[in-house]
């Protein structure tokens, strides 16, 4: 495959996804790990497809090949995103183990990757640990938050119901 037509399947894959059809955008994906198996950059885009449809654990393995395979931002995105699948799959059929690796890979963020901790990956890290029924360390990290965004409505009032 040459770089133009990596290039191409690539575009088209992300064209097809931004238009809701996400059965092709992952046949041109799958297209491209044929002749690259190994492109972190892919699999976290095939994450992504799967995690915008609502298919959480196919999102968590490509997220996790992204782990293995990806580089620089990738990475960051994938702990963050790893996160918000468990936590959706713990809105599902609460499970508290989903919680504690959603935790364990927003902490991740948060400790590994600092560029990439901003309001809204503090903010979900709080939920998790009050999810997980740690709320000292929800009020510190969403005492965090307002310190970023004294906008986030959500925070205060988590930190208005926490600390009373």
């Amino acid at each position: 495959m040459t770089h133009d037509q990596y290039q191409t399947l690539r575009t088209q894959a992300e064209t097809l996804k931004d238009f809701g059809d996400f059965a092709l955008a992952l046949e041109k994906y799958t297209e491209i790990l044929s002749a690259y198996p190994k492109d972190g950059g892919v699999y976290c885009d095939i994450a992504f497809t799967y995690y915008d449809c609502g298919a959480y654990e196919c999102a968590i393995e490509n997220f996790h090949k992204t782990l293995e395979y990806g580089e620089g931002d990738d990475i960051a995105y994938a702990h963050a995103m790893l996160g918000v699948c468990y936590m959706s799959l713990n809105q599902e059929c609460a499970n508290e183990a989903y919680v504690q690796k959603a935790i364990m890979h927003y902490e991740k963020v948060r400790d590994e990757y600092e560029e990439f901790a901003n309001a809204k990956v503090l903010y979900d890290l709080a939920v998790a640990y009050i999810d997980a029924k740690i709320y000292h360390k929800a009020i510190i990290t969403l005492n965090q938050v307002v310190a970023i965004d004294p906008s986030l409505e959500d925070a205060w009032s988590y930190l208005d119901t926490l600390e009373y």
